[in-house]
């Protein structure tokens, strides 16, 4: 019983039937229960925001190894790399699925690749200058996910 009271507060289970000699103890018991796992998850979710304003402040690195190690949370983070033109579509509102950003990234990656084998003995430079960490969470009222841009870094 104790193990099915911790699944539950932790997110993985049903709040188990607890039997009591006193009525009305077991709705008491499901307000109680119900408003720690609440807490908990508020204590998880400012933990986490405090991690990664601590990986911002540690730059590219600091965010990338972040978002490796942050996989298994409620809210996903990823980066992209993006190109100047993107990211001015991107932040203008002509961009509005993240699967659009993504095929444009690829194409900037193939123009790269054509310019640089043109090129010929010139070292290789890419236009995707910037990663823009983006974090993934489900909104409610359009039963859907969304994608919100976190912090934008410039590359070197």
């Amino acid at each position: 019983m104790p193990l099915d009271l911790a699944k539950y507060i932790s997110g993985n289970g049903e709040l188990p039937s607890i039997p009591s000699p006193v009525p009305g103890l077991n709705f008491v018991i499901d307000i109680m229960v119900t408003e720690t796992k609440e807490r908990m998850k508020e204590m998880w979710d400012e933990a986490v925001e405090a991690v990664l304003e601590k990986a911002k402040d540690l730059g590219v690195k600091g965010v990338k190894e972040f978002v490796l190690l942050n996989a298994n949370s409620d809210k996903q983070y990823e980066t992209i790399e993006a190109s100047q033109d993107t990211l001015e579509k991107l932040l203008s509102g002509k961009i509005r699925k993240r699967d659009k950003l993504e095929n444009l990234e690829i194409a900037t990656q193939k123009q790269d690749g054509e310019v640089y084998r043109k090129a010929g003995n010139q070292p290789y430079k890419s236009s995707l200058n910037y990663i823009i960490l983006l974090r993934q969470e489900y909104d409610e009222k359009i039963a859907d996910d969304i994608f919100i841009i976190e912090t934008i870094f410039i590359k070197n």
